[in-house]
């Protein structure tokens, strides 16, 4: 993946994981809210019928039950809870043993009311519970207790339904979605119109190393803004510095290998394959000057060019001329004649190759 398309990706994730957060946060505080609002409800419906019904004063010979079925209050506060919010599905004062005592329709009365699931300690669980319990099929309920005096008579019980908060949290959710989509639409132009302009110096640095290789001299970057400004100078620098390397002559390999073979202080000659001498160093020129005729050294170089083997090595000293003193003969270097058959690739003889290593400046070197 190039930079361009991760840079891309990685705006884009963030962006997109962003919104989705925050998505998800508001829907779990739309959730928690819209229970929360509907308990409140509940819990309203069921405290003016606890206050009705405590001041439901039964005539003689009547009990408190058949007096609050009768009373109009309460019975105007049960049939008006119903429309009181599109939520609630019944609301209902039953006795102790969950026997229905007065309902917004009197045939439930004196049934018993399965008791349900209540809404108050789901709210307190968290954002799962409360999700979960927006999509469920349940109905929850709202209590209220019942006094008849100091004893407990029966309770109120308020029949919720989370069907209507399904729906709504059901077009939350689609505006969340919608929202993420956008968010990535636009993240990605952004991200895309943003790698263009990040990765410009990129380009122009490739652009750059480019025209360098083709050998251009003195290559030149314009990159933007004030953080490039180091990196263009030092492109600039090592420009200049490859123009003035290439503009300078070098020197040929020839010429160095010359250099390297006159300043030996080893004797070195090349002779072609009829004996021809073809090429001397300056020791070996003094030294061919001085002992040219020496037996062994002439006889080495034609045996070598004879056999085309390598021969040696082979020690001689030179004779001193007639006459010198003994001090002199004694002060006569001693050298090791080695001679070297010369073949190409493909083991054509090409000559021989005559060295004579003074053995007298070796020892003079070692001590």
């Amino acid at each position: 993946m190039s930079i361009k398309a991760k840079q891309v990706a990685g705006v884009t994730t963030l962006v997109v994981a962003i919104v989705a957060i925050m998505s998800a946060y508001h829907l779990a505080t739309l959730a928690r809210m819209s229970l929360e609002e509907t308990r409140l409800r509940g819990e309203m419906m069921a405290r003016a019928i606890y206050h009705r019904a405590r001041a439901v004063v039964p005539p003689p010979g009547i009990d408190l039950a058949s007096a609050l079925r009768n009373d109009g209050g309460v019975r105007s506060i049960l049939e008006s809870g119903i429309g009181y919010t599109p939520n609630v599905t019944y609301v209902a004062i039953v006795d102790a043993k969950g026997a229905v005592i007065a309902h917004p329709f009197p045939t439930q009365e004196g049934q018993i009311l399965p008791e349900q699931e209540e809404l108050g300690p789901i709210i307190e669980r968290g954002a799962i519970s409360q999700l979960r319990a927006v999509y469920s099929d349940k109905t929850y309920e709202v209590r209220q207790a019942l006094l008849a005096g100091e004893e407990q008579f029966g309770s109120i019980r308020i029949g919720i339904s989370t069907i209507l908060i399904r729906e709504e949290f059901k077009t939350a959710l689609n505006t969340a979605l919608g929202t993420v989509v956008v968010a990535l639409l636009i993240a990605t132009f952004v991200a895309i119109l943003l790698s263009q302009w990040m990765l410009r110096p990129i380009h122009v640095i490739q652009s750059g190393l480019t025209r360098l290789g083709r050998g251009e001299l003195d290559v030149t970057l314009e990159l933007p803004g004030e953080e490039f400004r180091d990196l263009g100078s030092s492109f600039e620098a090592v420009s200049a510095q490859l123009s003035a390397v290439r503009t300078k002559p070098l020197p040929s390999a020839a010429t160095d290998l010359e250099s390297v073979m006159e300043n030996l202080e080893d004797a070195v000659a090349l002779f072609s394959p009829s004996g021809e001498v073809i090429f001397t160093n300056t020791a070996m020129k003094a030294l061919l000057a001085e002992h040219s005729e020496h037996p062994a050294m002439r006889q080495l170089i034609d045996q070598t060019l004879a056999g085309r083997k390598s021969l040696g090595p082979l020690p001689i000293t030179a004779a001193a001329p007639a006459g010198a003193a003994e001090h002199t003969r004694a002060d006569t270097p001693e050298r090791l004649l080695v001679t070297h058959a010369i073949e190409d690739g493909s083991g054509r003889f090409l000559g021989a190759m005559l060295v004579a290593r003074n053995l007298g400046y070796l020892s003079h070197v070692h001590s």
